[in-house]
This record gives C-alpha cells, sequence and structure tokens, in this order.
C-alpha cells in the first residue's frame, strides 16, 4: 500500500536539500531519506498518525500506527496524502 512513498521523486534524487516541496511533505521525504536523523518526538508521531488518518479516509487508522518506526510513519503519511491527491483532484 505504500508503493509512492518508496518511490524517489526527481527533485529528492539529488538530496533533500533541493526539495521544491511544502515544508510538511519536505520534512516527512528527509525522514523517509535519513535526512533527519533525529527519533520524532510525540507530538510529531502524533501529527503524522492524525495526517495519515484523516488523508486516508480510513484507510491508515491511527490505532495501527503506534509500533511503527519513524521512516514507516512518514511512508505512511506521504502514501496516505498522495492518496488523497489522486482521490480528490
Amino acid at each position: 500500500m505504500m508503493a509512492f512513498a518508496d518511490k524517489q521523486t526527481q527533485c529528492c534524487s539529488r538530496g533533500c536539500e533541493i526539495i521544491v516541496c511544502e515544508p510538511d511533505e519536505r520534512l516527512v521525504r528527509c525522514i523517509i531519506n535519513g535526512v533527519h536523523k533525529a527519533p520524532l518526538t510525540q507530538g510529531q508521531r502524533e501529527w503524522l498518525i492524525n495526517e495519515a488518518d484523516w488523508a486516508g479516509e480510513g484507510s491508515y487508522p491511527a490505532e495501527e500506527a503506534g509500533e511503527l518506526t519513524d521512516v514507516e510513519l512518514a511512508k505512511r503519511t506521504l502514501s496516505a496524502w498522495q492518496e488523497y491527491v489522486q482521490t480528490h483532484f
């Protein structure tokens, strides 16, 4: 279900310093790419969980995200955002 999150975008293929996406997506991609190495805070994890739950419209329930690593959680959120865009735009 997270195939999109595993794909490199053109800008990500050369490093996160040149990403042209919004700040939220930039952070998520930097987590996935290993650029952001610090563990996420509980607040950051909750934000990612809530984003995936909202954007996934039931496909990414919050109660299933608690044990995910930071990278897995970031991939889950990015995939949920992508699915939301594909569904609504």
